[in-house]
């Protein structure tokens, strides 16, 4: 199943033509209805609502607007209310920003893609004001590369556009300007490589999100993208569960990341528009940016991540590594399962006594990385119900070296 997603302005003055894909011609107001059969989603502004209510209200309103405007006697399949997305414009009467735009088009659309699974998503670009149709795009890639990692399974994505209008010059041809298959390896580094390329303080909680500086910081941000990206797995479990969080030699304790409250906290910073006396206009709960959109992003596939036996740790490291860090997990994940035989059933034990390793360096930056994540003074094992349980014995150690 294929999902056709498509940007509108205001569609008012918009005249039937014939638009053409392949071989199929069709006489309608949009370039998206040459794409036959397929379910639409169609994104808007709020700023075509008129009539200043609640958000709620000009939702409706805008639906109401746009789905007759668009709608020709040939002009393909019928649109229905639940498949229009009104994202806040930078104009209107309830403003928002082009990061409000970006953050709101993503959570829309990544919630209709968990909600569909489509094999296939196509953006059709031609229609919408300037800045609409390149932030949707980078908002549906975001979506895409959460949703192929949170449901494991890969997607195309195809972004059209058409030829320019020049009047008396039919039929107009829609034509492919990229395609490009997303992975769960490809839609985790994708979300990782965001974050990484930015410095942490893009990140911080009171910058993308209001009152959820308790919740989490940036540093935590940038250390999760790094886990993830270099398969470190275990680490993402135990932050989110609070495993062996403090470090008893020093008895500082690292911050648990509780993150069905983090991303319900960026999900409303997204979302949530409330009325301000202040201000007498409706005003968004959050400034928002791109940034809150990528942090939710991150921690919803962290929030996918469970591995807690070295079964898990070889399944997740599969489905969500590259070539070269899945050969040196899988190199340590062998070397522990040679040693089998020293793993305690009682209690957990360091790596290094069941190695019968002595005087074992403390390990750093290098020795994490090369020995994919399981260095022999942090690792604990312990054998249970015939698996191989795997932690760390400190977060806060791990931390240090995460940066």
């Amino acid at each position: 199943m294929s999902l056709v997603f498509a940007v509108v302005g205001d569609p008012k003055n918009y005249a039937e033509v014939n638009y053409q894909l392949d071989e199929t011609i069709v006489r309608s107001k949009t370039s998206f209805s040459v794409f036959r059969g397929k379910e639409k989603i169609i994104i808007a502004g709020v700023s075509l609502c008129k009539n200043l209510t609640s958000f709620e209200d000009c939702e409706k309103e805008v639906k109401d607007y746009v789905i007759p405007a668009i709608t020709s006697p040939e002009g393909g399949d019928p649109i229905n209310h639940d498949n229009v997305i009104v994202a806040p414009n930078v104009m209107g009467k309830i403003k928002g920003n082009l990061g409000l735009f970006f953050s709101h088009v993503y959570l829309s659309a990544l919630r209709k893609l968990l909600e569909k699974e489509p094999d296939g998503v196509v953006l059709d670009s031609t229609h919408g004001i300037n800045y609409m149709s390149l932030l949707t795009k980078d908002a549906l890639t975001l979506a895409l590369s959460v949703y192929c990692a949170v449901k494991r399974k890969k997607t195309t994505f195809s972004i059209y556009n058409s030829d320019p209008y020049v009047k008396d010059h039919e039929p107009f041809v829609i034509r492919e300007v990229n395609s490009f298959t997303i992975t769960p390896v490809s839609g985790l580094k994708y979300v990782t490589s965001q974050i990484l390329s930015k410095t942490p303080d893009k990140y911080k909680p009171g910058r993308i999100c209001d009152n959820c500086s308790s919740l989490f910081s940036e540093k935590d941000v940038h250390r999760v993208a790094k886990a993830m990206d270099s398969g470190l797995f275990l680490y993402v479990t135990q932050k989110l569960k609070g495993i062996n969080l403090r470090d008893n030699d020093e008895g500082k304790e690292a911050r648990k990341l509780e993150v069905d409250k983090v991303l319900d906290v960026l999900e409303r910073a997204m979302t949530v528009v409330q009325w301000s006396e202040a201000n007498n206009e409706y005003v968004y709960m959050s400034r928002g940016n791109v940034e809150t959109a990528e942090a939710h992003a991150l921690f919803k596939i962290a929030s996918q991540i469970d591995v807690e036996d070295l079964d898990q740790l070889e399944s997740a490291v599969e489905m969500y590594c590259d070539d070269v860090t899945s050969t040196i997990v899988k190199q340590e994940i062998s070397h522990i399962r040679q040693s089998e035989g020293g793993i305690p059933q009682d209690r957990f034990e360091k790596y290094s006594n069941v190695m019968g390793l002595q005087n074992v360096g403390q390990t750093d930056k290098r020795i994490l990385y090369a020995h994919g994540g399981l260095p022999y003074d942090l690792t604990l094992l312990r054998k249970e119900g015939g698996k191989i349980l795997i932690r760390y014995e400190s977060i806060i150690k791990i931390e240090r070296m995460l940066g």
